[in-house]
């Protein structure tokens, strides 16, 4: 992973520390993953076939288990800043897809055909 020298913002540092580490628990449930899936379904109706995504600031990665329960075969990558949720991120869509970093100090050259930001 690529360091960075540059100093971190209170936003990055607010969400890399025990704001969210709790905000992994207080966003977990079933009932959230019926809502995403729920707003995922209206929201992407007329979109048309979806096969790739990109999640910036993902956390656990509920907005990614909703879109692959609608999109199987969907190809799934997330940024998350903080080293518990990313861990956990990488559970769900696998370590090569997983990037524990600042979306600030994120680059690549590969498309999606859907980025997001949704908390």
């Amino acid at each position: 992973m690529k360091e960075t020298t540059r100093v971190r913002t209170p936003q990055e540092e607010f969400w890399a520390g025990s704001f969210g580490v709790d905000y992994i628990n207080r966003n977990e449930s079933p009932q959230l993953l019926a809502a995403n899936l729920s707003f995922y379904a209206t929201a992407l109706k007329k979109a048309g076939k979806i096969t790739s995504c990109i999640e910036f600031g993902a956390n656990i990665g509920m907005n990614l288990k909703a879109l692959k329960l609608l999109y199987p075969d969907i190809a799934l990558r997330g940024i998350e800043i903080n080293p518990q949720a990313a861990e956990r991120l990488a559970e769900l869509i696998g370590l090569a897809n997983t990037f524990q970093t600042s979306i600030f100090d994120f680059a690549t050259k590969e498309k999606a055909d859907l980025a997001l930001i949704k908390g």
